[in-house]
């Protein structure tokens, strides 16, 4: 018989992520009417700068999106935001 071991980073079947996943996450929230479509360009914006200038990869960027688009559960549109 064959050992049974944990999976690893390098296991690809067990840590497959879709770069699909942000756009569901976007559109479910839309139309949940948890996000606005400015919150979204936003987002974008965000992630393609953090892309460009610190070379994040495609879990990072799903964990963002996620994080983010979780926050306007409780905050108001990023826009409107303001320092206080």
């Amino acid at each position: 018989m064959g050992s049974i071991t944990a999976p690893t980073r390098t296991d690809s079947n067990f840590h497959y992520v879709k770069s699909v996943y942000v756009d569901r996450s976007f559109k479910k929230a839309i139309l949940e009417c948890r996000l606005t479509q400015d919150d979204t360009d936003l987002i974008y914006e965000f992630i393609e700068e953090l892309q460009a200038s610190q070379n994040i990869g495609l879990f990072r960027k799903n964990k963002i999106v996620y994080s983010m688009v979780n926050w306007r559960r409780f905050i108001c549109p990023f826009r409107e935001a303001k320092n206080r």
